[in-house]
């Protein structure tokens, strides 16, 4: 049972496939297409979502957040003694010409930092730059870290980057530790806003999160949210890219069973099985793309009761044994792949049973020794049957494929990542 474990974690942490359905045997609604229709729509409504998502190679929020990353990287402008500590504080915000997600780092250990207040009274404060030193002064301030700098062409300070509604407590737990339960970062050229960021995060008793949040905007319209709430028997995640309120790339996952602390730190011992025994009921989530959404629903209790009753010794590779597993996954595991906005199914997960050739050399005759084994598979199902494999994206996806790499390329050309 351990592989296949593993293989639907996987589905489920990997590619984030899976909201639930609902009633598992309603029928279905499918869009009145043909199969290369669907193919076409499919490419149409992808190009539509890159044209979107090009958008993103030209922020004028990261423009000018790296504009201060090469000001904190030149020794002669940023080489004070409070340097280092400012410049660790800050990186993950001046990092993010890199990767527009990078603030999520701040997040990193559960909002769970080490010497913030310290670094705050010995380093916060207001950093102007000096064009004529090339260097910037400080203005202490123990509850903001602020930074007035020229933004692109500019001989004069028209920038300024603020962290300020920085909220900490003091961990009982960890030595020198404190839980960060809010941060804002503001960004503005002008006067004008560039860019925004909230951090939220709220603890139980023991010091685990119980919620926690990022919300990131853009002048140009694109937002990217993330938040996560956890209670004794439920935990969620979610996230979400759009422009101007409209879904460019979202995912969901829920999931039911025990998550009290004492279940939590047990869990490094745990192996998959006991997971799903100890901790994981079910869990549904969904993943998003544009128009093109994936949602599902997985059922790992009864999924593993009926598998340790049909196998206890373990499943084969016998022929047998491979149909018996994929009618339990079609029985308790769902995924249906839909057009968003129309609410119309495209297809329907299918396990089948998937033939493979295989052959060792045998050492003492010298001869090579071919054999069949036989495992379940997944694919998906059109209204006419035909089924969708790797094989369907590897024509009539062209376009599709030269948008995104023309995306990939102005991000590395525009940000230098």
């Amino acid at each position: 049972m351990k592989k296949n474990v593993a293989f639907l974690l996987s589905v489920l942490i990997i590619g984030s496939m899976l909201v639930s359905c609902g009633d598992k045997t309603q029928e279905l609604t499918y869009a009145d297409l043909t199969v290369e229709q669907n193919k076409t729509k499919m490419q149409d409504d992808g190009l539509a979502t890159m044209e979107k998502l090009n958008g993103m190679t030209d922020l004028s929020g990261v423009y000018a957040i790296n504009d201060l990353n090469n000001l904190m990287n030149s020794t002669s402008a940023f080489n004070a003694p409070y340097a280092q500590a400012v410049t660790k504080f800050i990186a993950p915000i001046v990092g993010m010409s890199k990767n527009v997600n990078s603030l999520t780092s701040l997040r990193a250990g559960g909002f769970v930092i080490f010497g913030l207040v310290d670094a705050l009274q010995e380093n916060g404060g207001v950093y102007t730059y000096v064009p004529a030193t090339q260097s910037f002064t400080r203005a202490a301030n123990t509850t903001e870290i602020t930074f007035i700098y020229p933004i692109g062409n500019s001989t004069t300070n028209n920038g300024k980057l603020s962290v300020k509604n920085i909220v900490v407590s003091a961990s009982t737990i960890h030595d020198n530790a404190e839980l960060i339960k809010s941060v804002d970062v503001t960004l503005t050229k002008n006067t004008s806003s560039l860019f925004n960021l909230e951090l939220r995060a709220t603890y139980d008793a023991e010091e685990t999160p119980t919620s926690m949040s990022t919300a990131m905007t853009f002048v140009e319209g694109y937002e990217f949210t993330q938040s996560s709430t956890r209670s004794n028997g439920e935990v969620s995640w979610s996230m979400a890219y759009t422009l101007n309120n409209e879904n460019l790339l979202s995912a969901h996952f829920n999931t039911l069973g025990n998550f009290t602390n004492d279940a939590l730190n047990n869990t490094g011992s745990l192996e998959k099985d006991d997971w799903i025994d100890q901790v994981v009921d079910n869990a549904n989530a969904s993943v998003q793309l544009g128009n093109m959404k994936v949602t599902g629903v997985v059922d790992f209790n009864k999924l593993k009761a009926a598998h340790d009753k049909a196998f206890p010794d373990g499943e084969s590779d016998s022929k047998a044994d491979a149909d018996q597993l994929s009618g339990m996954y079609n029985h308790y595991v769902t995924l249906i792949v839909l057009y968003a906005k129309e609410g119309t199914a495209i297809a329907k997960s299918n396990f089948y049973t998937k033939e493979s050739s295989n052959g060792y050399s045998n050492y003492q005759t010298y001869q090579n020794v071919e054999y069949t084994s036989y495992s379940s598979s997944l694919q998906f199902v059109f209204k006419d049957g035909s089924a969708m494999d790797e094989s369907f994206f590897e024509q009539g996806f062209d376009d599709l494929y030269i948008a995104f790499d023309d995306i990939v390329v102005a991000f590395q050309t525009n940000y230098g990542s």
